[in-house]
């Protein structure tokens, strides 16, 4: 996978946070864990680095990130709830993901996450394949 990324420049990977499960939207897993690791993998930028992993965080700290994806770490109902709260809260609609409705939510198999985020991420940068 390094070597797929190797030419794509910093300022072309998005910027993400992962939100680590639909039912709380304030509970995200930061650069300090293993999703950081993922995300940091695929080609995109942890946007809160410095946290570990499920730490509540607030509002203004999501809204002051401003990522350019949210990852949604759930699946089923309470995610798709959530990508609906998202897009229907002022507070949420600030935020340049919601803006560009780059919403992505996770499957709760880990061994295909890489892969699918690396996918979605290199998407979101504006490129419709990755290098081989």
């Amino acid at each position: 996978m390094e070597n797929r990324l190797k030419g794509l420049k910093d300022e072309a990977r998005p910027t993400c946070l992962h939100i680590t499960k639909g039912s709380d939207l304030l509970m995200i897993d930061g650069g300090k864990s293993m999703i950081g690791e993922w995300i940091k993998l695929a080609g995109g930028k942890k946007r809160i680095a410095d946290e570990a992993n499920m730490i509540t965080v607030t509002m203004e700290a999501i809204m002051q990130a401003n990522p350019d994806v949210i990852i949604i770490g759930s699946s089923g109902n309470k995610a798709q709830a959530a990508m609906r709260q998202n897009q229907s809260d002022p507070a949420w609609q600030s935020i340049s993901a919601v803006k560009n409705n780059r919403f992505m939510l996770t499957q709760p198999v880990l061994s295909h996450g890489i892969a699918i985020v690396q996918k979605k991420l290199y998407k979101f940068s504006g490129r419709s394949t990755l290098p081989s």
